[in-house]
């Protein structure tokens, strides 16, 4: 079905910004289902809540949405431009939110489950909405197996996990 008219799979999509943070605070066990509220900066460490719930100055657009193609919040924006960038990227990999979900989600992981391999599941489970392939499972053992300690090491794991094409995109 190459023209995707008999619905027998759908065309790969990515996250919006607000998605993808929304998605993150979720898996990480952090996302606060509270319901309406006063609006909190988003770049702040104790702001759980949905990203429709953040500040948006007009003036001063949040870095995080304005490199991940938010519409200019000054202006009537009947849809948004998508573009896919290296910096989009290199803001996620090296900004401090992404470090703050996984080193939350290593901490889940490690207390729901004693050994490697069923982490491993749960992580993949959590994320990707599968269990992970052998192959997986053996990268995620050599990684993990050779490291003394612990949260480090399952908090760099499941950052690779969230900062990962598949976590990003919806097949």
């Amino acid at each position: 079905d190459p023209n995707n008219q008999l619905i027998s799979h759908m065309n790969r999509r990515r996250l919006d910004v607000e998605a993808w943070r929304d998605a993150m605070l979720k898996v990480s066990g952090k996302l606060d289902p509270k319901l309406g509220g006063e609006p909190m900066e988003l770049n702040s460490k104790i702001n759980n809540r949905r990203t429709l719930y953040g500040t948006i100055h007009r003036r001063e657009l949040n870095k995080m949405l304005s490199v991940h193609d938010f519409p200019n919040p000054t202006a009537h924006a009947p849809s948004r431009t998508q573009t896919i960038t290296p910096l989009q990227q290199l803001f996620s990999l090296n900004g401090p939110f992404i470090q703050w979900q996984a080193e939350a989600l290593a901490a889940n992981l490690i207390k729901a489950a004693s050994d490697t391999k069923e982490r491993v599941n749960i992580a993949y489970k959590k994320l990707f909405q599968r269990t992970a392939r052998e192959s997986e499972l053996d990268l995620a053992r050599s990684f993990l197996d050779q490291r003394k300690d612990l949260a480090g090491a399952w908090a760099e794991y499941a950052y690779a996990l969230l900062a990962s094409n598949e976590f990003l995109f919806i097949e």
